[in-house]
């Protein structure tokens, strides 16, 4: 029943003004918005704040105050193929799609937060360490925002605009677009486990190895700049920190397949690593290059895929790595890591050329 227009007269007469009222639903929303806000904040924080494995290694370098004789750094390739428990005194702090930009802040960073002592950093040597393909990846932002100040790093970019909006996403609404980080930490993928597991690339057929390679390289270098002047500015940043620091630095390319290396050389990238790291090492004659970008090749048993090694691959080149390490000093001669027993490795398998 509707009410008499003298009782709505009324009722507006005792101080309740429909723009006053309009104001307090307005304000009711907001308020409420807000609350939802904070809530998936918290809840984004709580699950990917707490199981994301870039924060896990973080808190495990900085809880621990035994010197480390060796910290491993870098993106998947080392996060796959160093296998940290087998060295002693090392740390794998590496993570998929760490490119130098991330590396250089996120290590100075973890000097600065605590006081643990770290003998020597192996850090990549590779040309997608200088390719622009990761230079601008900083998913999610709420990890990397904890040490990159997008704003600094936006202005030396010249995209202050778009630096902004990932400071704005890092540090205010952190959920943001992470449909895909969510999705990887429910189904156990890439930052949120530790290794590529015993899938074998030479499963595949010769030409579909090839093919998978052809594609992995277009993916890593295809429309690119191969020698990207920030990813260039913050590998010579983060030996500068290291010098200042005492800390030794190996740098270290990472097997992978010849069938993909095949195409890494095609296509210009592995040489233009060669020009912008040669005359850094020659100004540097203490920094070491170990490369075994070709030590598996013919052993495709030993990938995941084109350019990761798998769990066998991760042992292998481990006991490698250490033998070099003892050599160089890096790790005691002590900590020779035993033989795996297992079945004897398969014969050396030939590598086809590319088909057509």
């Amino acid at each position: 029943m509707h009410q008499p227009f003298e009782v709505v007269e009324e009722h507006y007469a005792g101080g309740v003004s429909p723009a006053g009222w309009s104001w307090r639903r307005a304000a009711s929303w907001a308020a409420g918005l807000l609350a939802l806000h904070g809530l998936a904040c918290a809840a984004y924080i709580g699950t990917v704040g707490a199981r994301h494995r870039v924060i896990l290694d973080d808190q495990a370098f900085l809880a621990d105050a035994r010197p480390l004789r060796l910290l491993v750094v870098g993106d998947s390739h080392p996060r796959n193929a160093v296998d940290d428990a087998l060295l002693p005194g090392a740390l794998n702090l590496a993570n998929g799609g760490e490119s130098y930009v991330k590396t250089f802040y996120r290590l100075s960073w973890l000097l600065d937060q605590g006081d643990r002592p770290v003998g020597a950093v192996l850090l990549t040597l590779e040309p997608q360490a200088f390719d622009s393909w990761h230079a601008d990846y900083y998913q999610p932002e709420y990890v990397y925002g904890r040490y990159v100040p997008f704003l600094e790093v936006g202005l030396r970019r010249g995209r202050p605009l778009q630096y902004l909006e990932w400071w704005i996403k890092a540090h205010v609404a952190p959920y943001a677009g992470e449909a895909r980080t969510l999705s990887e930490m429910i189904r156990g993928q890439r930052d949120f486990r530790d290794d590529l597991g015993a899938m074998k690339f030479s499963s595949a057929g010769p030409t579909e190895q090839w093919a998978l390679a052809r594609a992995r390289a277009d993916w890593h270098f295809q429309g690119h700049d191969y020698r990207d002047p920030l990813q260039q500015w913050a590998f010579e940043q983060t030996l500068a920190r290291c010098a200042s620091e005492g800390i030794r630095v190996v740098l270290v390319s990472y097997p992978v397949s010849q069938e993909y290396w095949h195409f890494v050389e095609a296509m210009g990238p592995a040489q233009a690593m060669r020009e912008i790291a040669g005359p850094i090492l020659a100004a540097h004659p203490e920094l070491v290059h170990l490369d075994y970008h070709d030590a598996f090749f013919g052993r495709n048993d030993l990938f995941h895929d084109p350019d990761h090694v798998n769990r066998a691959g991760r042992q292998r080149f481990t006991r490698l790595l250490n033998d070099d390490l003892i050599r160089l000093g890096v790790t005691p001669e002590d900590s020779a890591i035993p033989p795996r027993r297992a079945a004897p490795a398969a014969g050396r398998r030939a590598v086809e050329p590319p088909p057509g």
